[in-house]
């Protein structure tokens, strides 16, 4: 897999609007539906699966040290230092030659196989843009998530085991300027009570290997697997699903409590995107649309789309004070139009432009 960066030379002028894969934005990502494990959250869920430590070798260079915390039979281990196993990405000029254009390649040296890039956007700062990533080893054996700068060293990395009848593996991992945030997953034999445990740990910038650690299990409730992960200044936004429904939630940093949109967390709604006092998230009602999510809890209806149509995609220009960017897809005529507002956090505030018509599906 290769990424990209061209140089000053923009080529000849682009056209005012360019196509774009608006269905292919939002496309359903949803796993497959998990079985009911039947789990009791009234009954007492200390841990009590210490007794047999993973002694496994990670197979990566460097020093990889047990996650404290985590309970000991945890195969997850942090990288002391992870540069020595995730060395800088290697650019090389474009084989077309364009000025300016270099692209690195992802697989490199190190092996492994299913590079994957954080469905949330990477972020930028001084130093660069900062990105997550994920990597299967030994054919899926092993899992590892790093955050690693661009065009410098990795920041943070932790890999874990996925394979066996009990696994611990870092499930998702994001960073912000706000910090660093991942989940750990474990999954224990069937017939263990309880046999699917998932652990928030989040670190500041100024401090990747800090973490700190917190069982999230009983507050993700009936929707246990946290499919996407975007970190907050303060707080973690999840993206839950089980049996194929979808919400969002953040996971205050402060007080360690789960607030959700709703009581029992009943809002579809995914894709959160973090803002100043909370998230913005893609709502599913009688049609697509975008809620604000305060920190406090509850949402607020903040885009609604034209009558006859949804929205489709959305986003938040950092460069423009958060600035909301999103398109809306008419259910009839298939027509697609970008839309832009200033930051609003609720409908009566927002100053819907139309800035350009796409070629839709």
């Amino acid at each position: 897999m290769a990424a990209m960066s061209c140089g000053a030379d923009p080529g000849p002028p682009i056209p005012p609007v360019a196509p774009v894969e608006t269905d292919a934005a939002i496309a359903d990502t949803r796993p497959a539906p998990v079985k009911d494990t039947g789990r009791d959250v009234t009954r007492d869920t200390a841990p009590d699966y210490d007794a047999n430590p993973w002694d496994g070798d990670v197979p990566l260079p460097g020093e990889w040290l047990p996650i404290p915390g985590m309970p000991a039979s945890c195969g997850a281990r942090i990288a002391k230092d992870p540069k020595v196993a995730f060395p800088a990405f290697v650019w090389r000029p474009c084989t077309s030659g364009r000025p300016g254009c270099e692209v690195f390649i992802a697989d490199g040296p190190r092996g492994g196989d299913n590079f994957r890039v954080s469905k949330f956007a990477p972020y930028e700062d001084a130093k660069g843009v900062h990105l997550a990533h994920s990597r299967l080893l030994e054919r899926g054996k092993y899992r590892t998530w790093v955050v690693h700068a661009l065009r410098g060293d990795a920041e943070l990395a932790i890999v874990g085991n996925q394979l066996g009848d009990e696994t611990c593996f870092p499930a998702k991992m994001h960073a912000s300027p706000g910090g660093y945030g991942a989940t750990l997953t474990m999954d224990f034999p069937p017939g263990t009570i309880p046999n699917y445990q998932t652990w928030a740990v989040w670190s500041p910038i100024t401090a990747p290997n800090a973490l700190n650690v917190e069982r999230v299990t009983d507050a993700l409730g009936g929707l246990p697997l946290v499919q996407g992960l975007a970190h907050g200044d303060g707080f973690m936004a999840f993206e839950q699903t089980a049996g194929g429904r979808i919400t969002a939630s953040a996971f205050r940093l402060s007080d360690r409590t789960l607030v959700t949109s709703t009581p029992g967390n009943t809002l579809e709604s995914g894709e959160p995107i973090p803002v100043q006092g909370g998230y913005f998230a893609l709502t599913v009602t009688a049609v697509y649309g975008i809620a604000f999510m305060p920190l406090e809890g509850g949402y607020r209806a903040v885009v609604q789309p034209l009558p006859g149509g949804d929205v489709q995609f959305f986003w938040v220009d950092r460069t423009n004070s958060d600035a909301l960017v999103w398109t809306e897809k008419s259910r009839t005529t298939g027509e697609v139009i970008l839309y832009t507002s200033p930051f609003a956090t609720q409908e009566g505030t927002l100053a819907r432009r139309a800035v350009a018509r796409l070629v839709g599906n």
